[in-house]
């Protein structure tokens, strides 16, 4: 039988796989009617960084897992985190193939809804680790967020693509350099 926080780490493994699936399988259709895809590199990477937040998050929530406090109140704004996620992830690529796709139009359609939706998940996190661990808020991840949500709401404000086509790799450089090198141990 599981314990608390082995329900709460299958709960969040559900929803992340879920949410990586979703990604997957909108990169599956996009491939399998390729012929009436105009491919762009600046939502493909964009989804790519997506699965990377996914994983990262499930594997940082590890240390949450284990704590003393596995109450549904401690477990709640991890919820919220997680639903933030998966609503990200079903927006980063289309869920239907049209006859023609422009996938550049795609991403430009979506930056409001995107970008915007990642800088309330991150404005979320901000407050949850306040809500959560109180006596124990990791300012140098505070410091990360500041830059990372202005640059997003930038991009949730413009549809410039020079903007665009500046801030998305070094957010994802940025990240990718924060969470590569995380270890459970």
């Amino acid at each position: 039988m599981l314990d608390a926080a082995g329900y709460m780490a299958t709960f969040a493994s559900i929803l992340f796989g879920l949410a990586v699936a979703d990604v997957a399988y909108s990169f599956h259709r996009l491939l399998t009617a390729r012929r009436h895809v105009r491919f762009h590199w600046l939502p493909l990477t964009v989804a790519a960084w997506v699965t990377l937040n996914l994983v990262s998050a499930w594997w940082g929530y590890f240390p949450a897992f284990t704590r003393q406090d596995t109450s549904v109140a401690g477990f709640l704004p991890f919820v919220v985190s997680m639903i933030f996620l998966v609503l990200i992830a079903a927006a980063v690529l289309p869920d239907e193939v049209p006859e023609k796709l422009d996938l550049e139009q795609f991403y430009f359609d979506q930056h409001r809804y995107f970008w915007g939706m990642f800088s309330l998940y991150l404005g979320w996190i901000v407050l949850r680790e306040f809500l959560v661990r109180p006596d124990h808020v990791d300012y140098r991840m505070l410091a990360w967020m500041v830059p990372t949500v202005a640059m997003m709401i930038a991009m949730a404000w413009t549809r410039r693509k020079w903007v665009h086509s500046i801030l998305v790799p070094l957010i994802v450089a940025k990240a990718a350099s924060t969470w590569l090198p995380w270890s459970l141990t």
